[in-house]
């Protein structure tokens, strides 16, 4: 079942990598009803200033679209997609320009989604990979 679980997310992530940020944001209802539970609960990480947690595909709409609202263009690049159980860590690099700045941000992305029934019925941020490998039980 583990090998299911990191191909959902592959599957997820290819979904919306060679969409611009305006093709994302209006597939968000059919992406996330396709791998999405309907009671998910979404995680943001620390690093985020709003830290909050939000429930179901509602939720996670609104999650993604207060991201992406701050951004002319977004675009991420999976490094790593780690099989830990019933979990699978994703590391990535996002890269974003602001829309009213303009001003190009990049950086890395700790994810960890937890898959029940084949979706994702959990989803947190973390500041590292080692926090995350935590989170899934497992060391570094």
């Amino acid at each position: 079942m583990s090998q299911e679980n990191v191909d959902l997310i592959r599957r997820m992530f290819r979904a919306g990598e060679a969409m611009s940020l305006d093709d994302l944001r209006a597939s968000l209802p059919d992406l996330i009803a396709e791998f999405a539970d309907p009671d998910i609960v979404w995680i943001e990480g620390p690093a985020r200033i709003d830290g909050r947690t939000y429930r179901g595909h509602d939720g996670v709409r609104e999650a993604l679209q207060h991201w992406y609202e701050d951004f002319a263009e977004y675009s991420y690049d999976l490094r790593e997609l780690l099989d830990c159980g019933d979990h699978v860590l994703v590391v990535a690099r996002e890269e974003a320009r602001g829309a009213t700045s303009g001003a190009t941000v990049a950086g890395g992305s700790y994810y960890l989604f937890t898959i029940r029934a084949g979706k994702v019925s959990r989803f947190r941020g973390f500041a590292s990979r080692a926090e995350a490998l935590r989170a899934a039980g497992l060391a570094e």
